[in-house]
């Protein structure tokens, strides 16, 4: 078994083309993976995010976070990220609608687009 478990850095590769990131705040260890290729990400969002409802109030915690204000920050720059252009959401947290992308208008708000 010598070997056989690996702990990874945040940003580290793990296999060619896919990166973790940490996300601290909703449970310890908690990770998001990011797949890059050809110029485009796909995030796969762990559970900062539990519905698009939260791309407009990114203060709106779960029972299950266990660090509120940690939680907050993380989901607060986790958006950011998401709304970088060609960046492509997969949230299994989305009732119908796990992919997608995340525009900023002008006036500062977001829009989930599927």
């Amino acid at each position: 078994m010598d070997g056989a478990i690996k702990f990874l850095k945040d940003g580290e590769e793990v296999i060619p083309n896919l990166f973790v990131k940490y996300e601290f705040g909703h449970t310890p260890g908690m990770i998001n993976l990011i797949l890059e290729a050809d110029g485009k990400k796909m995030w796969f969002v762990s559970d900062l995010l539990h519905s698009d409802l939260q791309f407009e109030n990114s203060q709106w915690s779960f029972f299950s976070d266990n660090n509120k204000e940690k939680a907050m920050n993380a989901r607060i720059n986790l958006i950011e990220e998401l709304a970088k252009p060609n960046t492509i959401i997969a949230n299994g947290n989305f009732v119908e609608e796990a992919f997608g992308y995340l525009k900023k208008e002008e006036d500062g708000k977001y829009r989930y687009e599927r």
